[in-house]
């Protein structure tokens, strides 16, 4: 459900609420039914045989219970649909805003990729490689070799074929080596523009071209545009 759908979303939540509704409707309407009915019992019962007072009272809790049950349900659903509403407002909040979050993939769309990696020390050297959906390398070169978080553009060229590659999710892999010549541990993550995001299962999902991230896997949020590096094949 798209945040550009939120439209469709309140008119399912609507839905739902109406068909609970309904149903209060009917079990309110069954009770009173039943209440008549035994009040018609008991005034035309046989005196000498009176029928089982237990039996009333077991049906009354019966339909107690089920009227009591409605009504939580009742307030459940209005629970929810409030609690709809502020995951949209959430949503909508990230679209336009630069993201990160634990991963290897970016998405590349108009030409343009963004990846980030983590360096625990300056390297020497860090190789960059990036592989499609196939797992074929689209791309080997080389990236920004400071401490700490480093920000990759990518322009979608081959830098085997030089020819550019169709949009869609790609993976990217660092090996760094520090002044002795020792490899450093390079950790990828997720980095991007939000494009568009979603409610899925109740969870608020945010969206970098193609590439889905839930929201709760964000670790920061902050303009990365001028941070990225170009890299060179």
């Amino acid at each position: 459900m798209a945040i550009d759908s939120a439209t469709t979303a309140a008119a399912a939540t609507t839905s739902t609420t109406a068909a609970t509704s309904r149903n209060s409707t009917t079990i309110a309407g069954t009770f009173d039914t039943f209440m008549k009915l035994l009040t018609t019992q008991l005034q035309h019962q046989d005196p000498t045989a009176p029928t089982d007072s237990n039996q009333f009272t077991q049906q009354l809790v019966a339909f107690a219970g089920v009227q009591q049950q409605t009504q939580t349900n009742d307030n459940l659903t209005k629970i929810l649909a409030s609690l709809q509403t502020n995951q949209v407002g959430a949503a909508s909040s990230f679209i336009g805003t630069d993201i990160q979050a634990p991963g290897d993939a970016g998405s590349l769309s108009s030409g343009i990729a963004h990846f980030g990696y983590s360096l625990p020390a300056e390297a020497s050297e860090a190789n960059v490689t990036i592989r499609n959906s196939s797992g074929d390398i689209v791309f080997q070169g080389t990236g920004s070799t400071k401490s700490g978080n480093n920000f990759v553009a990518w322009d979608g060229k081959n830098s085997l074929t030089g020819e550019s590659e169709p949009d869609g999710i790609y993976k990217i892999n660092i090996k760094a080596t520090d002044a002795n010549g020792d490899e450093l541990t390079a950790t990828p993550f997720i980095t991007g523009t939000v494009t568009s995001a979603e409610i899925s299962d109740g969870a608020v999902m945010l969206n970098i071209g193609s590439l889905q991230i839930p929201q709760s896997n964000v670790t920061s949020v902050g303009n990365i545009g001028s941070s990225s590096t170009q890299v060179q094949g």
